[in-house]
């Protein structure tokens, strides 16, 4: 027998999987089919805080456009006109002077026997006698005549009567003819206020002269100061008469109203008082830039002797000048101020009448015109041009007090608009005592 190889068999081994390491098996869960995976860390949070500021910038881009566009509509909007002020008249005195800028350049009647002031404009003029316009009719036929009459020069029949009330006695100066009352319109003035009736006028019945123009009449009683006044006039149609008429109402005062005077004296200035001539100068401080180094100018007060006319004395002013520098005939800038005793006691149309005698009446002679009565410095005040002679073109302020006599003026030469200025201050605030 062939020997059979003998096969043995071959134990048996154990074999572990081979597991990587790298990727480890998941870790089974009881009684779950599902695999637990780990959530990815979220990147949400930063990309919110993004959009939520781009957002921000978005609005707050569009809130500044709104606010710019707004801006500018109303910066290129026409503001409206500032409106004008006008004074409105009332009872309680709105009126004066001093509010109304018309008043400016008006002339003032100051009363010599009566405690009244007044203002009319520079067209107009006192008269003393009846203008041949109203000659056979009205004032000019009366019993008595006004204390003052104002007329128009630009239109000779508007007249203004003053008559002082004589109380008990109802005879006026414009009572002559028949009046029948033709319409009413308000007033409002700074002294009464109401209505006032307006009274055409015609002749008597028995005066047969044609008449060919109606003429009206409107009066008020300022009981103030014991008057009458009438506005007499042509054309009803006309209204510019009656707020003139109206203006002038207003400005009535008493003379002891219209004489406060208080001088305003710039800051750093001192007061130069000359006990002669009873007057206080303002005096402008040596210094920059009322003084001129370069040149040595500055303001100076001076006393001096040499008379104007023989009725001033004696003199005094202020004036800009190099003091080291002889006189070269130009004044850059100076007020000059006369004065002399009062010894005749004269008011100030005699003042003027004793200087019209002594320029006298030749061809030669100075020519003394006046051309305003006003306030001024407190006092009431004569305005006068005077031309020829030594005094070339000058304006003089002539005035009078129970002690002195005075004529002021200014001169102004210099093309400097701050020495205009400094003179025009020193002018404005003199202050004359009384004593």
């Amino acid at each position: 027998m062939t020997d059979q190889p003998i096969i043995e068999p071959i134990p048996q081994r154990n074999f572990k999987p081979i597991v990587e390491e790298s990727a480890p098996a998941p870790k089974q869960i009881a009684n779950e089919t599902e695999v637990e995976i780990p959530p990815r860390k979220s990147t949400s949070k930063g990309s919110n805080k993004f959009i939520f500021l781009l957002i921000f910038l978005v609005f707050f881009i569009i809130v500044v456009i709104v606010l710019l566009l707004i801006s500018s509509q109303t910066e290129n909007k026409p503001l409206p006109p500032k409106p004008t002020i006008t004074p409105t008249p009332t009872s309680t005195g709105s009126t004066t002077t001093e509010e109304n800028p018309i008043y400016s350049d008006w002339n003032t009647y100051i009363s010599e026997e009566n405690d009244f002031i007044f203002k009319y404009p520079q067209n107009w003029e006192t008269i003393s006698t009846v203008p041949i316009e109203y000659e056979d009719k009205m004032i000019g036929m009366s019993e008595t005549t006004c204390d003052l009459l104002l007329q128009d020069m630009d239109n000779r029949t508007n007249i203004i009567a003053i008559d002082l009330v004589n109380f008990g006695q109802n005879t006026l100066c414009w009572s002559y003819g028949d009046y029948e009352e033709d319409y009413s319109r308000p007033i409002n003035t700074s002294v009464l206020s109401g209505q006032i009736k307006v009274y055409k006028w015609s002749y008597p019945e028995e005066v047969t002269t044609l008449q060919e123009k109606a003429y009206f009449l409107q009066k008020v009683t300022l009981n103030k100061y014991k008057l009458e006044i009438a506005l007499i006039f042509e054309s009803k149609e006309d209204s510019s008469i009656q707020d003139t008429f109206d203006l002038i109402l207003s400005s009535f005062k008493s003379k002891k109203d219209a004489v406060s005077y208080e001088p305003q004296i710039p800051a750093g200035w001192t007061i130069k008082t000359d006990t002669d001539c009873l007057v206080n100068f303002p005096q402008p401080p040596k210094e920059e830039p009322y003084y001129d180094i370069e040149n040595s100018t500055y303001w100076i007060f001076e006393r001096q002797e040499n008379p104007l006319w023989e009725i001033f004395a004696l003199s005094r002013r202020q004036i800009y000048k190099n003091p080291g520098q002889a006189g070269s005939g130009q004044v850059l800038g100076a007020v000059e101020v006369y004065c002399a005793n009062n010894v005749d006691l004269l008011d100030n149309n005699e003042l003027l009448d004793k200087i019209k005698e002594e320029f006298g009446s030749s061809e030669e002679s100075p020519v003394l015109k006046i051309y305003q009565e006003t306030i001024k410095w407190g006092h009431g005040v004569l305005v006068a041009n005077i031309q020829g002679g030594t005094e070339g073109n000058e304006n003089y302020y002539f005035f009078t007090t129970d002690n002195m006599v005075y004529a002021i003026k200014k001169i102004v030469e210099s093309t400097d608009e701050f020495v205009e200025t400094t003179t025009d201050n020193i002018f404005e605030n003199l202050e004359f005592k009384i004593e």
